[in-house]
C-alpha cells in the first residue's frame, strides 16, 4: 500500500531572492521526508516583468519528482499605484491573489496540510483558516528583523526619531539601534506602508510557526529571544541558499577572468537584482577602484531615477558603459579590473578563490551566501530591511565592515574617499576575514546530522506530520 503524501503548499513573493530560497526550502523537506509532497505557486511580478522571466529560467532547472509549480496569472483587478511604498504595492499585490490561490487549491483535488507563505503574505492566514489548516510564515530575513516586526506593535504611538540619542532597544538584538537603521516607513507613522509593517507583525502571533532562514549560531542572542517571549513558534533551519551552480552553455566571460588573479585579490561589487546607484554615484565608486589599487570585478547598474539608497524597478539606463565613468577609466583599470552590466553569478563569483572582498546591498540571501564562502563584506544597505541587517553583520556578527553612509539623505553621494577607505577597510583588516571564515565553517556544519538547523528541521517535520496525524488537514 503507497504511503500516503502530506501535501504542503508554498507561497513565495514574486522576488528572486523570496522565490530561490522558498523553493530551496521546499526542496529540504522533501528530502527529509520522502512523504512531503509540495506545490509551489509562484506570482509574476508585479512591475518588473524580466523578474519574471529570471523566475521562470530557475524554475525550469528543478527537477525534484515531489514538488509541482502552477503559475498564477497576473489579477485582472490589480493595478500597481506608483506613488506607493513597496510594502504597500506588496502587500495588497498578494492580497488580490485571494481568490485565484483559494481556487487554485480545490483544483489541486487533494488534501493540503499547511500553507507556508511569505513574510508579506500574512492576509493569507484567513485564507489558511478557510481551508482548515494551520499557516506559517517562511521568513527570508534574519531573526533579528523577526522580532523588531514582532515588536513593532508595542512601539506604535513612539517617535522612533526621539531615541537618536541614546537608540533604539530591540529584543532580539544586542547592541543599541539608531533609528535611522530601521526601514524608511516604518519612522512616518501617517504613511501606509508603516500599517503594513504593523499589520503583518500583528498577523504573526496567528501563525502556527514562523520558519526563519537563519541559524543559531549566526543570531543566537536573537534565538533565544524569540524562545523566551510569547511568539509563535520560531524554527531556524538555515543557511537555505541555492549553493549549487547551475548547468549553463559556457561559462561565464568573468570567471575566465578571476582565474588569472591571485588569491583574495579582487574585491566584488554587486547590489543585488534591484539595487541601482546614480550615475554621479557610479564616478565616485569608479574613482574609489582606481585610487585602491585593488582588482575589482563590478556589476554595475545604474538609472538615472535611482534616489539615495534607492531600489530600481525601471528598466536599466541606457547610458553608454564608458559614459559612467571618468575618463579613462576602463583603459587605466583594464588589466586589474572587469566591469560588467547585467546579470553575474554571484555564488560562483564569491565561491571563486581570488575574490578577497564582497561590497553588497545587504540583501540577506547575499549575506549568508557571502559567509557560506568566507568573504568578509562591505555593507552598502539601499532599501527594505537592509540597513538593519547592516548593523546586524556590522556591529553583532563582525563578518563584515562598514562605510558612513548618510541615513538622513542629506549629502546625496558617497564620496570616492569614503568609498575607497571602505575597501581598503575590508580588504586588509584580518579580524574580519578570520571571523567570516569560522563563520563560514559553522554554516555548512548546522545543516547536517548533528547540526542545529538539521535539527530544526527535523522538529518542522515532526509538526506538520503531527498536524496530518490529528486530522486537522483540510
Amino acid at each position: 500500500m503507497e504511503t500516503e503524501k502530506v501535501n504542503l503548499v508554498f507561497l513565495p513573493s514574486p522576488g528572486m531572492g523570496h522565490v530561490i530560497s522558498t523553493v530551496e526550502m521546499a526542496q529540504l523537506l522533501c528530502f527529509r521526508s520522502p512523504r512531503i509532497s509540495i506545490t509551489v505557486f509562484t506570482m509574476r511580478h508585479h512591475r518588473k516583468p524580466s523578474l519574471t522571466s529570471l523566475t521562470s529560467s530557475y524554475i525550469s532547472s528543478i527537477t525534484s519528482p515531489n514538488i509541482t509549480f502552477i503559475d498564477l496569472p497576473y489579477p485582472s483587478d490589480f493595478h500597481v499605484d506608483p506613488t506607493q511604498n513597496g510594502e504597500t504595492i506588496i502587500s495588497l499585490y498578494i492580497q488580490s491573489h485571494i481568490p485565484l490561490i483559494k481556487q487554485s487549491i480545490q483544483n489541486l483535488n487533494r488534501p493540503i496540510s499547511a500553507i507556508i507563505m511569505d513574510l508579506f503574505s500574512t492576509t493569507l492566514i484567513d485564507l489558511a483558516d478557510d481551508f482548515g489548516v494551520p499557516a506559517y510564515v517562511f521568513f527570508t530575513s534574519c531573526a533579528s528583523f523577526l522580532g523588531l516586526m514582532l515588536h513593532l506593535p508595542s512601539f506604535h504611538g513612539t517617535d522612533f526619531m526621539d531615541m537618536k540619542k541614546d537608540g533604539l532597544a530591540v529584543p532580539t538584538l544586542p547592541v543599541k539601534l539608531d533609528p535611522l537603521a530601521l526601514p524608511s516607513p516604518m519612522l512616518d507613522k501617517t504613511n501606509d506602508a508603516y500599517e503594513w509593517y504593523m499589520y503583518h507583525g500583528r498577523r504573526f502571533k496567528d501563525l502556527r510557526g514562523v520558519i526563519v532562514n537563519s541559524f543559531v549560531e549566526v543570531e543566537s542572542h536573537a534565538s533565544n529571544s524569540l524562545s523566551a517571549a510569547r511568539a509563535p513558534p520560531v524554527f531556524m533551519v538555515g543557511p537555505i541558499i541555492d549553493v549549487h551552480p547551475r548547468r549553463q552553455e559556457r561559462r561565464h566571460e568573468c570567471m575566465e577572468w578571476l582565474d588569472g588573479q591571485p588569491k583574495n585579490s579582487v574585491v566584488f561589487l554587486c547590489f543585488g537584482s534591484m539595487g541601482a546607484v546614480s550615475a554621479e554615484q557610479a564616478k565616485e565608486i569608479a574613482r574609489a577602484l582606481e585610487g585602491c589599487g585593488y582588482g575589482f570585478l563590478w556589476a554595475v547598474r545604474v538609472h538615472d531615477k535611482v534616489e539615495r539608497f534607492g531600489l530600481s524597478l525601471e528598466a536599466d539606463a541606457d547610458a553608454e558603459m564608458e559614459s559612467l565613468f571618468p575618463e579613462g577609466f576602463v583603459e587605466r583599470t583594464g588589466k586589474r579590473g572587469m566591469v560588467l552590466k547585467g546579470w553575474v553569478p554571484q555564488k560562483e563569483i564569491l565561491a571563486h578563490p581570488a575574490t578577497g572582498g564582497f561590497m553588497t546591498h545587504c540583501g540577506w540571501n547575499s549575506i549568508l551566501e557571502g559567509v557560506w564562502f568566507g568573504v568578509p563584506m562591505l555593507a552598502w544597505p539601499m532599501y527594505a530591511e537592509q540597513r538593519f541587517n547592516a548593523v546586524l553583520v556590522t556591529e553583532v556578527v563582525g563578518v563584515a565592515v562598514g562605510m558612513e553612509l548618510d541615513y538622513g539623505g542629506n549629502g546625496g553621494v558617497v564620496k570616492a574617499e569614503e568609498v575607497e577607505r571602505g575597501i581598503r577597510y575590508l580588504m586588509e583588516d584580518g579580524r574580519v576575514r578570520e571571523r567570516v571564515g569560522e563563520m563560514s565553517g559553522v554554516s555548512r556544519r548546522v545543516g547536517v546530522d548533528g547540526g542545529s538547523s538539521f535539527a530544526e528541521v527535523g522538529r518542522l517535520v515532526e509538526e506538520i506530520m503531527g498536524e496530518r496525524m490529528n486530522g486537522k488537514a483540510s
